[in-house]
């Protein structure tokens, strides 16, 4: 009874119709996989145990960083991955024509942040946003810059805040 009732708990950890899940192994804590479950498990069934292996495919191509790197202002972006990684610039009020340089490629928002307000400026899903508005018509640079992998030198005022997390293959 209590191997049906694992068996069962199991079954509604992986079940797909759920999405995705994240995994991270005990051994590589700073790396998180996104995966669904696919396929069957083969279970190995004894009288007081089994075993099984359980089938996962990734459904992100990338091995994200389990945790997000931040740097405010000015200095240096360290990619620990090894492809090139997407990052959130947010930029808090008050500010006029403000502009954050990352490696060689700056990006500059043309017009007014009031206080209390804030720029989110997405190199991932190639987004700009001040307070939840799209203001991408506002932005001049190459908004898809990404860091890649090892030191990315960034220049910014004291209100810009830099957020990634490195990828791997």
């Amino acid at each position: 009874t209590q191997r049906e009732q694992l068996k069962r708990t199991i079954a509604k950890h992986l079940n797909p119709i759920s999405g995705t899940k994240t995994l991270v192994f005990g051994d590589e804590l700073d790396k998180t996989y996104h995966v669904k479950y696919a396929g069957r498990i083969p279970l190995n069934q004894m009288p007081n145990w089994f075993d099984f292996t359980i089938p996962f495919k990734m459904s992100n191509p990338y091995i994200i960083d389990t945790f997000e790197r931040t740097l405010t202002g000015s200095g240096t972006l360290t990619n620990l991955g090894n492809v090139e990684t997407p990052l959130v610039i947010e930029i808090e009020g008050p500010d006029e024509n403000p502009s954050v340089t990352i490696g060689s490629e700056t990006l500059i928002y043309t017009g007014a942040i009031a206080e209390g307000e804030t720029l989110v400026i997405n190199t991932e899903t190639l987004e700009a946003e001040l307070d939840g508005a799209n203001v991408l018509n506002n932005i001049t640079g190459d908004i898809s810059a990404q860091l890649q992998p090892g030191n990315t030198a960034v220049t910014a005022n004291s209100n810009a805040t830099f957020k990634w997390r490195g990828r791997w293959v």
